[in-house]
Order: structure tokens, then C-alpha cells, then sequence
């Protein structure tokens, strides 16, 4: 207890006891409590330090709350105190920007970028104590004033260069790398200043700022790089931002990491779950931007999932959408306005509602200067420009049609921008943009190209949603040209997309404007995939579900259990099935064993790990509260704590009072009457994570548990009696059972590759034969090459396709191979990709002997070299070489391409995976084919990758 004069006698304790108060009711959500403390330590601190960081403190909290103006104001008065006076209107913002951004230029001058990761330190506590207070004052000045949330940003970096980077500069440079990339226009420099940033949180630790760096780098890669790279970042930034209370960043990383698998096209159960988990999340930070944020998204999935949307309100009820409306706009909170907008934009644009997709387009416009630099600016002129062009034809006159085509032609220039940024992510976007273009002047053999570069970008890139965009459009192209074939193919094609993508009620919207699609995709139902087939079941029962039970988690938690037959993975996926339903972060699975109840398996959500244990008794175990695992394998009744540690019966228990508990669930898994075991969840850190809306639904999942549990039980006694008798037959049926793999995918493979270019080979062909008399020489060659193209495609298809299969029955004799004079033919075979790649190869004078097969390993390397010249980088440099690696020798292939990921690299050599990344072979065939051929000659194939430097293919064989 303190004494009464505290204040006067233990100034120091005292404020600092009393400050901590003040951050752990921010932290435990008491806010207005942690309010009133602030305002009232700042009046009694000392020192303008001490009230500098209280300042920042009560900055945050204001912030977190929506409460940004207030925020802003209290950023003021604590700048104040150190003679930092931030711009009071727009003339005296606009010529501040000017004035610092250039002394940041002139302060550069014989410096690089890089170089600032090592200047020496800030050491002054005031201006270390001024950097705070710019941080906290960014966010509330954004909000309120984009250009004066610039101009914090350029003061704070100014003072870096000024004065030294300190522990918290690194945001300031994360941030300036945001201005870089969006409004200033310097993208390249932009990414620089974010690579600066993470060095500097390595340099300080600097865990207080670490979680507002990874959200604001995760922000803006997304122009720059691979929209998956920033999923990286978005994610640290959620769980740094918990784990060190800067709520604000860490719910805006929750929302930007669901926005970002959206926008790539995510299957769109995942991203409602994703959606679903933030707001979770938001019940404790109680960020109501973010909140407002992932209503909005949590709408817009439903759109696309549940409802046939036509135009109107997106929420359900005109009174829904404009409650919420009122909600953002007295909060001030432009930039989810313009979310708003180009979200909705983009659900009225597919369901064609195209007069309402332009006018919030227009709406949208004007909001941009608050989310410039932001990765979902880009979806503005995308859909702008979709809805754009097919309004032309509706237009009242030619006036109107020139407008709707210079405003077509205005948003093809800023796609085009991104394009040039980051291909991956645009570049398929701007042929749709071209092919619809094209398709308005009359250009008919330009669009349908554009339209199949769309398609083919899109599908590479792992858009889903925009290759049935581009499949869609394509479709209609042709069916006005009735050319109506054609068309269901194209349809057909954008149909299976949007059902892969889970957006159930465009089907259903395609469906009813195209009948024949519908009766075709029942009629060929076996090649729908399993996914597709689960969410339609999912979709429909989830929109008639009882209140509290999420029939969609029992349904995808009962079919992933059920597919398991076998022990040691069943167990596998019951543990982190209940863990992911449930939002715990460790959970131990007991089961019984010789007539007691031992643990047997555990995972972690903060390690990442599972592990398989021998059986230890509970009695013997210290990895569980046994008290409350005696209680509910004696009542079979499930126990949930809100605070286990501190309320309830259970505070005593020895594992509880050690590990202070917070959130803690404990189930039975019974079967028929009897207790086969029991799952123990826990959260530590966060108290009611575990709400009695999700115990019935993670009731029915630990019953079906139970019985997956027995049966597999039962199916691993049966296999041990008749396996001796069983084995040929066991072997026997697995080769059948591939074998009818093979045959499956061979078809799908068939049917969905040959499907492109023999249907561009009859578009180009009644083309050409609709208009023989209209076309000069020049375009009829035009044709017949792409018809020629088209041709040379299905056939190297058919001849991968024959090669494959011969390769597992082809008897060969294996002798010393003449490297040289392999590489010299595949050479002669390259040498037409490698002009029109404009490629370098480069190799090793004289080779290794290895025994292997010469026809064979001529293709192996052909089908490397030429992924690398597709691939690789622009233009594409390969190194081929060869070592010696454990007794053989291994060749192999280096390129300079973007690099690949590591579960990208998991599938790269899977027969008929349809990967569709940058590196895949467009069949699914090239690589297993390598695989195949190096197998059966006695070596290996893999590969060795990182992000951003290049990938090394390589395959072993025998030395000789």
C-alpha cells in the first residue's frame, strides 16, 4: 500500500505504478478507465519526458477507440512541450510537406538508404521522446488529414537523419517507404526505406514499434511484389501487435491479411473464417475501424457466397448498410468509405449491376488521396474500366460513347502503371482491360488474343477469381458473334472458376442466364472437386443453420475426420481441427490406454508443432490441470473458463496457479455411452476465448472425433490380423488405385488443356472463314500463325503426354553418357526459345561421366532449360553445372528468376498438379515427366529456392 502523501514522498514509484495501471486497463479493455488515469497522471508528471510518454500512451488508447480526433489533439499538446508545432490548416500543411520533404532530400545528399542501418545512434531522451509522440500522432493525423499524417511521417524521418536512427525510427522510414510507393510515385525507393525499416528492428529490437513496421511494409508491397509476399508481414503485425498491445496495428494487420486473400482470390469459406476469427479478435481490442472494416468484408463474402445480389444495399437491408454508413462517416473514417466503395464496386461489376458499379466508382474517385499507396487501390480502375466497357453499348449516343471510352482509357493508363510494377499481380488485369477494348473498336483477332493472354497471366498468377473473369467475358465475346461452341467452352471454364473460388452465388447468376451450363455441370459432376462439392452443401445448410451451431466447421471437421482411417494422423487432425475451431493455442489429447487415460498427442499454435507421445498417465503427467480432467472424465460434462487463474473452482489446481491460465476448455470424447478420452484446449494469454455459441458446435466435432476414433481403432486391429494374408493384394490395389489416378488426371488434363488451344483454333477458324472477303494478306497471316501456335500447343501437349506414359513401361538399357553431346542437341532444340526470350545459357567446359539413358536425360534437360527461359528472369540468364553429391553426380540448372516459395516447391514435381504459379509447366506435366524419367534411371529430382534470388532444379544419376 502507498502512504496518503505518495505523490509528494514516492513520486517516482508512485507514477510509475500508476502508469501501469492505466496500460493494463487499456489492455483488458477498461478503456474509459485507462482514460480518466492518463488525463490525470499527465497533470501530475513532472518533466515533459514523463508527459511525453503518457501523451503517447493515451494517443494509442484514443486511436484504438476511433476516437481520432481527440487523438490528434492530444498529439498536439504533447509536440508542444518540445517546440514541435504540427500545421493548423491545409495551406500551412501543404507548404510544411514541401519544406521537409525537401530538407530530407538535401539531408540524403551523399548518403545512401542502405547506409542509415548502421549510422550512429539517436542518443538524446527528448528527441527519442519526440520520435514517440510522432508515431503515436500518425495514425490519429491520417485519419483526420492524410496530408497531415504525411507530414508527422517526413518530421519523424527528418529527425532520423538529423539526429541518428533510435529505436523507434524505424516506423517513421516503414512509413515514408508508404509515401514513396503511393503518392510521391517512387516505388522503387519506397520498397528501399522498407527494407531499412526491418533492418532498424533488428539493429534495436525494438518490439514497441515492431508490429506498426510490419503492418505498414505488409501495406504497400503488395505494388511492388507478389500480393502473397505481404501476407508475411500482415500476419506479424496481428500477432506483435497483441502480444505487445499496440491494438490498433494489430487489428489493422487482421484486416488487411483477410482484404489481401480476398483480393488474391482465396477460396472464399477460408476468408470468411479468416473474417469471422478478426472479429473475434476485435472483442478485445475494440478498434472500431477495424471493426467496421471486417463488417464490411464479412458482407461482401456473403455476397458472393450466399446471395444473388443484383443491386441495392450490400448488408442485407437498405437500413443495415446505411446505419453502418452513418457510423463510419461520424467517425471520420474516409478511408473504409472508400473500402466500402470499391468493394462494392467490385460485387456489383460481377453481378452486372453496371449502373450502380459506375456511380460508386465516382463516388470512390474523389476518396482516393486517403488510400493511395494502399495494395486495393489498384481494384478501383480495374472494375472502373470493366463496368465502363460494358455500359458503351448502352450508351445514348456517340458523345456518351466517346466519354465512356476516354474514361476506359484513363483507367487502362493506371492499371498499365501497376502492370509495370508487379506483373504478377496486374499484369492479367490489363489484358482484360485491352482484350474488352479491342472488343469495342471492332478488333476482333486483337481481343481474342488479349482475352487468352488474360486468361493464361490469371491462371499462372493464381487469380481464380480473375481467370472466370476473363473466362466470362470471353465466353460472351463469342456468344454475341454466335459463335455459341466456343462460348460454352468459355462459360463452362468461368463457371468451374467462380465454384473453386466459393463464389456460389455467381454460379447460381450464371446458371440462370446460361441454363446449359448448369445441366452440363451436373451431367459432368465427377469433375467437380471435392471442395467445390462441400461448399455447395455448407453454403445451403449454413444459411438455414440454428443460431449458435456453425454447421459449416461440423460439416468440413466430420469430412476431414471421417477421410482419416488411420491412428497417428487421425489423432493429428483431431487436435488441431478442435484447435483451430475452437481459437486455442495449445491443446493435449488423452485417451484411454490399458484401462486409464494417458496423454498420447499435443500441439502448440506458438511453436507450430505437434508431437506423438508415448502413452503417459494422467497421474504421471504435468502437462495438463489434472483436477479438471478428473472432473470431466468422472461427470462427462464439459468445463469452459472464462479466467481459469483467477475465478472459478479450479484456481487452486497446481498446472492453473503455475501457468496463470487464462482461457481454458476440457472436453469428453465419448462413444456410444462410453468415454474414450478426453481434449484439453487452453489460451493463455487472452480470458473468454472459448464462448458457450461455439461449445455445441465443438461438442459435435469432439463426438464425431470419438467415433473416427473407434472406428480407426477397429480398422488398425483388422489391418494387424490380416495383413500377412493381405499384402500382395494390399500392393496389388494400390497400383490399381494410381493407376485410376493416372487415368482420372490424364483425362482432366486432356479435357481442360486441350480445351484452350483447340478452341482458339476455331474461333481463329470461323474467324477467318466469316470474313475471308473483308481481311487483307496481313491479317490472314495474323491468323493462320496463331492458328499455327495454337496447333504446335495441343501437339507438345499430346507428345508430353505419350512421353510420360511410355516413360513408366519403356524398357531401357542404361550406358556412360556424353554429356557434351546431349547438351548439344537440347542447345539446337533451344535455340528458337532462346531467341525469342532473348535468353543466356552457361555451362561447364567438360562434364562428370554418369550411366544413365541419352534420349531421356535430353529431355530432362529440355524441360528444365526451357521453364528457365519462360520463367526466369526478364531477360533470363541460366547457369548449368554439375557436383558431386553422396556418390552421385547432380546436375543441375540455375536461373534469375523471382524464386518459389516452400509449399509451392512441395508440388513442383507432382504428376498432373495444376500448381499455376510462375513456375509450373502450364500442363501440369513438363517437371513430372523429370521426375519419372531421373526415378526410373536410378537419381533424384528437387529443387532449391528462396523468394527473391532464383531458383537451382536439379536431378541425380549414377556416376560412372
Amino acid at each position: 500500500m502507498l502512504p496518503e502523501d505518495a505523490w509528494d514522498s514516492q513520486y517516482a514509484l508512485t507514477l510509475a505504478l500508476h502508469r501501469e495501471q492505466a496500460e493494463c486497463d487499456y489492455m483488458c479493455g477498461r478503456v474509459d478507465r485507462a482514460d480518466a488515469k492518463l488525463e490525470d497522471l499527465i497533470r501530475r508528471a513532472r518533466s515533459p519526458l514523463e508527459q511525453a510518454d503518457l501523451f503517447a500512451l493515451r494517443v494509442m488508447l484514443l486511436s484504438s477507440q476511433g476516437r481520432f480526433t481527440e487523438g490528434l489533439a492530444a498529439s498536439r499538446a504533447g509536440l508542444a512541450q518540445f517546440g514541435e508545432l504540427l500545421p493548423e490548416t491545409p495551406e500551412a500543411t501543404m507548404a510544411t510537406f514541401g519544406a521537409v520533404y525537401g530538407e530530407i532530400e538535401a539531408g540524403l545528399a551523399g548518403r545512401t538508404v542502405e547506409s542509415l542501418a548502421d549510422a550512429p545512434a539517436m542518443r538524446d531522451p527528448a528527441r527519442s521522446a519526440v520520435l514517440r509522440l510522432l508515431n503515436e500522432a500518425f495514425g490519429a493525423g491520417f485519419v483526420v488529414d492524410a496530408r497531415l499524417g504525411s507530414v508527422v511521417i517526413l518530421k519523424h524521418v527528418l529527425l532520423s537523419l538529423t539526429h541518428g536512427p533510435g529505436e523507434l525510427s524505424a516506423f517513421g522510414f516503414a512509413t515514408y517507404g508508404y509515401l514513396l510507393v503511393g503518392p510521391l510515385g517512387r516505388p522503387a525507393d519506397g520498397l528501399r526505406y522498407g527494407r531499412l525499416a526491418l533492418q532498424l528492428l533488428e539493429r534495436f529490437t525494438s518490439t514497441e514499434v515492431a508490429s506498426r513496421v510490419h503492418f505498414m511494409v505488409g501495406f504497400y508491397t503488395g505494388h511492388t511484389r507478389p500480393l502473397r509476399d505481404s501476407l508475411h508481414h500482415l500476419n506479424q503485425a496481428r500477432v506483435l501487435g497483441l502480444e505487445t498491445g499496440d491494438f490498433m496495428y494489430a487489428s489493422q494487420g487482421a484486416v488487411f491479411h483477410a482484404l489481401a486473400n480476398l483480393r488474391r482470390g482465396e477460396d472464399l469459406s477460408a476468408v470468411r473464417e479468416e473474417i469471422d476469427q478478426g472479429r473475434a479478435l476485435m472483442v478485445r481490442t475494440r478498434d472500431a475501424m477495424s471493426t467496421a472494416q471486417l463488417v464490411l468484408l464479412g458482407n461482401v463474402v456473403d455476397a458472393l457466397q450466399h446471395e444473388r445480389w443484383f443491386g441495392g444495399p450490400l448488408f442485407g437491408d437498405n437500413q443495415g448498410e446505411a446505419d453502418w454508413l452513418k457510423v463510419v462517416d461520424a467517425a471520420g473514417l474516409v478511408i473504409v468509405r472508400f473500402l466500402h466503395h470499391v468493394n462494392k464496386l467490385m460485387v456489383a461489376t460481377l453481378f452486372e449491376a453496371y449502373a450502380e458499379a459506375l456511380a460508386l466508382a465516382a463516388a470512390a474517385q474523389p476518396l482516393m488521396a486517403v488510400a493511395v499507396g494502399g495494395p486495393h487501390t489498384a481494384d478501383l480502375p480495374f472494375y472502373s474500366a470493366l463496368a465502363l466497357a460494358a455500359s458503351h453499348a448502352q450508351a445514348a449516343d456517340e458523345a456518351e460513347r466517346a466519354s465512356l471510352m476516354a474514361q476506359l482509357l484513363e483507367h487502362r493508363a493506371v492499371t498499365a502503371q501497376w502492370a509495370q510494377l508487379c506483373p504478377e499481380n496486374e499484369q492479367h488485369r490489363l489484358h482484360i482491360i485491352d482484350a474488352e477494348i479491342a472488343r469495342l473498336r471492332g478488333q476482333d483477332l486483337v481481343a481474342l488474343d488479349e482475352y487468352d493472354r488474360a486468361i493464361e497471366w490469371a491462371r499462372r498468377s493464381q487469380f481464380i477469381h480473375h481467370e472466370a473473369i476473363a473466362n466470362e467475358l470471353c465466353g460472351r465475346f463469342h456468344q454475341a458473334r454466335g459463335r455459341a461452341q466456343i462460348a460454352r467452352v468459355y462459360l463452362g471454364q468461368a463457371r468451374y472458376g467462380y465454384e473453386r473460388w466459393g463464389a456460389l452465388a455467381k454460379v447460381r447468376a450464371l446458371d440462370v442466364k446460361y441454363p446449359h451450363l448448369a445441366a452440363r455441370a451436373e451431367s459432368v459432376g465427377a469433375t467437380i472437386t471435392a471442395s467445390s462439392s462441400r461448399a455447395l452443401i455448407t453454403s445451403s445448410l449454413t444459411t438455414t443453420g440454428n443460431q449458435g451451431l456453425d454447421l459449416t466447421s461440423v460439416i468440413k471437421a466430420a469430412q476431414a475426420l471421417t477421410a482419416e482411417i488411420a491412428v497417428e494422423p487421425l489423432l493429428e487432425k483431431i487436435i488441431q481441427i478442435m484447435i483451430e475451431n475452437a481459437g486455442a493455442r495449445r491443446g493435449v489429447l488423452l485417451l484411454e490406454r490399458d484401462g486409464q487415460l494417458c496423454v498420447v498427442a499435443e500441439s502448440s499454435v506458438d511453436t507450430g508443432s505437434y508431437t506423438l507421445k508415448q502413452p503417459l498417465p494422467l497421474s504421471e503427467t504435468a502437462a495438463v490441470p489434472v483436477s479438471i480432467v478428473n472432473y470431466v472424465v468422472h461427470t462427462t460434462d464439459s468445463v469452459v473458463l472464462e479466467d481459469a487463474a483467477r475465478s472459478g473452482p479450479f484456481t487452486t489446481d497446481t498446472y492453473v496457479a503455475r501457468s496463470g491460465m487464462r482461457s481454458v476448455l476440457c472436453t469428453p470424447l465419448v462413444h456410444q455411452t462410453k468415454l474414450t478420452g478426453v481434449l484439453y484446449l487452453e489460451n493463455e494469454l487472452i480470458p473468454s476465448v472459448f464462448p458457450e455459441a461455439r461449445l455445441h458446435t465443438l461438442k459435435l466435432i469432439a463426438s464425431q472425433a470419438a467415433i473416427s476414433i473407434e472406428n480407426a481403432n477397429l480398422y488398425a486391429n483388422m489391418e494387424r490380423l490380416v495383413q500377412k494374408r493381405t499384402d500382395e493384394l494390399h500392393r496389388v490395389n494400390q497400383s490399381l488405385t494410381a493407376s485410376n489416378a493416372e487415368l482420372d488426371a490424364f483425362a482432366r488434363t486432356v479435357a481442360h488443356d486441350l480445351k484452350n488451344p483447340l478452341g482458339a483454333m476455331v474461333g481463329y477458324s470461323e474467324y477467318l472463314l466469316e470474313n475471308i472477303e473483308e481481311v487483307d494478306r496481313e491479317e490472314v497471316e495474323r491468323v493462320v500463325e496463331n492458328i499455327r501456335r495454337a496447333s504446335h500447343t495441343a501437339t507438345n501437349i499430346i507428345d508430353e503426354l505419350l512421353l510420360l506414359a511410355g516413360v513408366r513401361k519403356q524398357q531401357v538399357q542404361s550406358s556412360r553418357l556424353d554429356m557434351a553431346v546431349i547438351m548439344r542437341q537440347v542447345e539446337q532444340r533451344m535455340d528458337y526459345m532462346l531467341r525469342e526470350y532473348g535468353g543466356e545459357i552457361a555451362g561447364p567446359e567438360s562434364w562428370p561421366a554418369a550411366i544413365g539413358y541419352a534420349p531421356w536425360i535430353e529431355e530432362a534437360w529440355t524441360n528444365y532449360i526451357s521453364n528457365g527461359l519462360k520463367y526466369g528472369g526478364s531477360p533470363p540468364r541460366l547457369q548449368l553445372g554439375a557436383d558431386l553429391q553422396d556418390g552421385k553426380i547432380r546436375f543441375w540448372v540455375r536461373d534469375n528468376g523471382p524464386g518459389i516459395d516452400e509449399e509451392a516447391q512441395a508440388k513442383l514435381f507432382a504428376e498432373f498438379s495444376r500448381l499455376d504459379t510462375v513456375r509450373a509447366e502450364g500442363h501440369g506435366l513438363g517437371l513430372s515427366i523429370v521426375r519419372r524419367i531421373i526415378e526410373r534411371l536410378g537419381g533424384s529430382v528437387g529443387v532449391e529456392s528462396e523468394l527473391g534470388s532464383g531458383s537451382l532444379f536439379f536431378f541425380t544419376l549414377p556416376a560412372a
